[in-house]
Order: structure tokens, then sequence, then C-alpha cells
């Protein structure tokens, strides 16, 4: 299968990322239970709805410059992880797909207590892209697409605890 490098880029850029979707959810469960199924970042395809693959690479499982391998919608990524704040959010870029047509992709997630509710939490997932060739003038489409599929995979961490 082919491999596509990728851009690395950190968190602040997706402040400027040329497409960005983004999802919020309500989670029956404290933000530290919310972080623990974050921080497992080789069984996101437990929970997370589209991931049917993951798999820690190298020696680190946890925290910034943990590696992992993932299988979504088809599409195979490897990441590292650029942020990493325990109990509170965690973001990766990718390091290669093997679709073609990305420059940069980026993923966070954050975890807050819900401020009505302290048994419950916010969970907000967002990723910015940038596209090169031929996917570029596709931007409207795969937003579309990526928004779907993002939503259902935020949706998959509320599941997870019903």
């Amino acid at each position: 299968m082919p491999s596509y490098q990728l851009e690395e880029r950190d968190s602040t850029w997706l402040a400027q990322a040329p497409l960005v979707v983004s999802n919020e959810v309500s989670v029956s469960a404290s933000a530290a239970q919310v972080f623990a199924v974050l921080a497992d970042i080789g069984n996101w395809q437990a929970w997370c709805t589209g991931v049917s693959e993951a798999a820690v690479v190298g020696p680190l499982t946890t925290g910034v410059g943990a590696r992992r391998k993932v299988k979504a919608g088809g599409v195979r990524f490897e990441e590292r992880f650029v942020t990493w704040e325990d109990g509170v959010r965690v973001t990766f870029s990718g390091l290669t797909t093997s679709a073609p047509g990305f420059r940069s992709l980026v993923e966070d997630w954050s975890v807050a207590p819900d401020p009505t509710d302290p048994s419950k939490s916010v969970v907000t997932q967002t990723m910015g892209v940038a596209l090169t060739g031929a996917l570029r003038p596709l931007a409207g489409v795969l937003r579309w697409y990526l928004q779907r599929a993002t939503r259902r995979g935020a949706l998959g961490m509320a599941k997870h605890f019903t």
C-alpha cells in the first residue's frame, strides 16, 4: 500500500488550517474517566466510530512523542502526539497516510467538566486539514465528509459510556 508523507504540525496550526471541522458532545462520565479512554491511544477502535484499527508504534504509549498507526474510514495513518495535557487534552499530527492529496492533518481532543452537571463532561474534537493537488477543489465535499465522520467518532465516546 502506498504511503504519502504529511507535514507534521503542532496544535497551534489548527487556528490557521485551511479546512477545519469541530464537534462538541456531552458524555455521561467524568472528565477523568473520558480522558482515561482518550489516553489509551492503542485502543481507539473500541469507541471511536470509524476507527477500525489502532496500534502504538515504538516505546512511548502516552505523552508527547507517542506514535500510533490507525485505520479510519479505510485510510491508514501514522500519527504522533504533539500535545498531551493529562486530564485535559491530546493532539496528534499525521506523519503519513495511505491516501494522496493531504499535506497536513492535525486532530485535537479535549475534555472538560460539564458546567451544568459535574458528573458529566464535554468533549470537543477539532480536526484541521491542508490539501494538495487534485483534492484542493474538492475541499467543500471533503469538509462535509469529515464533519460527518468526525461527528460519528465524537459521538462514539458518548455511546461508550451509556
